[in-house]
């Protein structure tokens, strides 16, 4: 291997190691911001006193459902569900 060659093969080892990370960001990114959403609602309505309170997420939208044993106690978990979003959009 000349001096030339090494330090080509490095750049294009190196360059392949990013593209592969990248990739891997880009497919499983989504996922785990979804995840990262539905677990903040969850904590925040488990917290709250809500254990009947059931989520489900598809990308930025977060279902909370669940039978409440109350209206008040609905709404309870709605600002709580609202307050802990960021990003996602529950409904309610």
């Amino acid at each position: 291997m000349s001096s030339r060659t090494g330090p080509a093969l490095l750049f294009l080892l190196t360059a392949a190691a990013f593209l592969a990370g990248g990739a891997a960001a880009v497919l499983h990114g989504p996922r785990l911001v979804e995840a990262r959403n539905a677990e903040r609602i969850r904590s925040a309505l488990e917290a709250a006193g809500h254990g009947w309170a059931r989520v489900s997420a598809d990308g930025l939208r977060v279902e909370v459902s669940g039978t409440a044993p109350s209206q008040a106690s609905a709404d309870a978990a709605g600002l709580a569900a609202l307050s802990a979003a960021g990003a996602a959009r529950p409904v309610l």
